[in-house]
């Protein structure tokens, strides 16, 4: 987010019409949210926008608006810069957000795991039983190949002993 810095010299304040020159430290009254303690990465700080309001109110009224129209724009302009900045700060996924995105995505990748395993356990399993299957037949056809083959030599034998 852009911050609008103010001058060394200058006081930021609240620009209302009551009060021009009370100093204020920004024109947010949201402080930034404390840094996070867990140790899920670097803390997420967002800053309020904060911009010099005195100084505002000096160049309209030099540009020759009233003392009142240059409070009333720079209180206008303080709370488009304070809501922006209120808005900005709720949207910023925080520390929380990612920790429970990341917790998700963890559970969601064994989930995957797990339905990864289980397909490949039926793949082997229906690999195994076609094997089996191969296996069987393959037995069949050389025990079938063996007694043919017996069968044959039995009779050829026969046929030249009675010759």
């Amino acid at each position: 987010m852009t911050e609008i810095p103010a001058p060394a010299a200058a006081t930021a304040v609240a620009a209302t019409p009551e009060c021009i020159s009370t100093p204020s430290a920004s024109a947010s009254s949201t402080p930034p949210p404390p840094p996070s303690s867990s140790n899920n990465g670097p803390p997420i700080t967002i800053h309020p926008a904060t911009f010099d309001t005195l100084q505002l109110h000096s160049s309209l009224s030099a540009a020759g608006l009233t003392a009142s129209q240059a409070a009333a724009i720079t209180s206008a302009f303080a709370s488009i810069v304070r809501h922006v900045s209120e808005s900005t700060a709720a949207s910023t996924p925080s520390k929380v957000d990612f920790a429970s995105l990341r917790a998700e995505l963890q559970l969601l990748e064994k989930a995957d795991v797990a339905l990864v395993e289980r397909k490949l356990e039926n793949a082997i399993a229906r690999l195994y039983t076609e094997l089996e299957r191969s296996e069987n037949r393959t037995t069949r056809w050389v025990f079938g190949a063996a007694a043919t083959v017996t069968a044959l030599a039995m009779t050829f034998l026969r046929l030249s002993s009675s010759h």
